[in-house]
């Protein structure tokens, strides 16, 4: 399941990265975050990983993102895969600067390696495509445009 989502944030590119890419902050704009539990000290660049923790009620979970290629300042591409494996995000994100201000363009394609993952996925789907644009652009632009450090 391919979504594609479009926004625009009131800062430079270099503040996307201060507010949202670090590895303690990449995902905390996702409901349901617990934190950064290991990560690579060359991230976000290609090859690098992180390890991050989600809770949902009494489920708890763990998602490992890898970065499969990085170019600085106009896009970033993490694979996401949680679940034991059987829960993928394969994610991109396009950067585009103008002005001080940035076009952000967010590609999800969302699998599933389980059937009943996938049939999970298929039933939330619907509010998955109502949530990130309502919550998850909004944090996202939130976290970068009331950055004090750019």
């Amino acid at each position: 399941m391919k979504y594609t989502y479009r926004f625009r944030v009131e800062a430079p590119v270099e503040a996307i990265y201060q507010s949202v890419l670090s590895a303690e902050r990449w995902l905390s704009f996702v409901p349901g975050y617990q934190g950064l539990e290991s990560g690579d000290p060359n991230w976000p660049n290609t090859g690098s990983s992180i390890v991050v923790r989600f809770r949902y009620g009494f489920w708890a979970f763990r998602f490992e993102d890898t970065v499969i290629d990085h170019e600085y300042g106009s896009r970033f591409h993490p694979y996401e895969e949680g679940l034991g494996g059987a829960y993928i995000d394969d994610v991109e994100l396009l950067l585009q600067e103008e002005d001080g201000t940035t076009k952000v363009t967010l590609i999800r394609d969302v699998k599933a390696r389980s059937i009943l993952v996938w049939i999970f996925l298929v039933l939330i789907s619907p509010i998955s495509r109502w949530i990130t644009p309502l919550i998850v652009k909004r944090r996202i632009k939130a976290m970068v445009e009331r950055s004090e450090s750019y």
